[in-house]
C-alpha cells in the first residue's frame, strides 16, 4: 500500500475484466483490513475500451505514503461456518455466484481459471445459482440497475 501512494485517505477504485469478478473481490479485500474507501468502476476495462478511451503500457510511478498496518475485521463482511449454518437452519437463502456448471458438479472451475477449482463439485444444499454475470449488462460491462437486481435476487 505505501508503495503504491495509498494512505488510509486515498479513495481507492478498482477496474478488470470478466464483469469486475476481480475488481469486486479486490473492493471486498480491502474492506476485509478496514480501507472502506473503495469503489467499482461500473462497466470496468470493458466499457472503458469500448468507449475508445485511452489505454497505456506505462508503468506508473508513486510517492510513497504512510500507511499503518490494519487490523483484519472479519465479523463486518465475512461469513463463518457457524454463522452459515445458522442461516441454513433459519431457512436463510443462500446464493452462489458461479457458473450454472459449477453449481451442477459438472466442472470444477471456470474455463479460464482452472487455478480457482473446488475440491470437490457440486453447492450447498438449498443455495440458489445466480451467476455473478446475470448482475451485469453483457453489452456494457455496468451492472444492471437496482431494481433489475432486487428482482433478480
Amino acid at each position: 500500500m505505501r508503495e503504491r501512494g495509498i494512505s488510509p485517505d486515498t479513495t481507492v477504485v478498482f477496474y478488470g475484466d470478466k464483469n469486475n469478478w476481480w475488481a469486486t473481490y479486490a473492493l471486498w479485500v480491502f474492506q476485509l483490513f478496514g480501507h472502506d474507501r473503495v469503489r467499482v468502476m461500473d462497466g470496468g476495462r470493458k466499457k472503458w475500451e469500448d468507449e475508445g478511451r485511452t489505454m497505456t503500457t506505462d508503468t506508473p510511478s508513486f510517492q510513497p505514503a504512510e500507511y499503518p498496518t490494519p487490523k483484519r475485521d472479519d465479523q463486518r463482511i465475512r461469513a463463518f461456518r457457524e454463522d452459515v449454518l445458522q442461516h441454513i437452519e433459519r431457512r436463510g437463502q443462500l446464493v452462489d455466484v458461479r457458473s450454472p456448471e459449477e453449481f451442477s458438479g459438472e466442472k470444477l472451475h471456470m474455463p479460464d481459471y482452472p487455478q480457482e477449482g473446488a475440491m470437490r463439485g457440486g453447492h450447498i444444499p438449498g443455495a440458489k445459482s445466480m451467476p455473478w454475470a446475470r448482475a451485469v449488462n453483457p453489452d456494457t460491462g455496468e451492472f444492471r440497475s437496482a431494481a433489475e437486481l432486487r428482482a433478480l435476487y
